[in-house]
C-alpha cells in the first residue's frame, strides 16, 4: 500500500503491508527541493521494484511530468515530459 501522512515533505511518501504494519518512509532524494510529487498519482510496479508518479521538478514549472524511481527512492527518472498536453493521463 502507498500513502501520504500529514506533514510529509513534497518528496516523501510511505508504504506498508495491507494491514498497515511494516510502514516504511520513502524519500525521493534526487527530487529538487522545489519539486513536488503528486501523491495521489503514485503507483507501484507489479513486481514492487519501482514507483511511478506525476510531479514537477521546480516551482516555476507549471506542467507536470511522469517519473519513476526505485523502491528505495533512488534512481529518479523522467519518463514523459509535460503530461498536461495529454487529456487522459491517470
Amino acid at each position: 500500500m502507498v500513502f501520504a501522512k500529514g506533514g510529509d515533505k513534497a518528496n516523501e511518501f510511505w508504504t506498508s503491508k495491507y494491514d498497515g504494519s511494516g510502514q516504511i518512509k520513502i524519500t525521493v532524494s534526487s527530487l529538487p527541493a522545489t519539486g513536488e510529487i503528486f501523491k495521489e498519482s503514485i503507483k507501484i510496479s507489479p513486481d514492487g521494484k519501482k514507483f511511478f508518479f506525476n510531479g514537477i521538478t521546480n516551482s516555476t514549472n507549471t506542467s507536470s511530468s511522469i517519473y519513476s524511481c526505485d523502491a528505495d527512492g533512488t534512481g529518479l527518472t523522467k519518463l514523459v515530459d509535460n503530461i498536461d498536453e495529454f487529456s487522459d493521463v491517470k
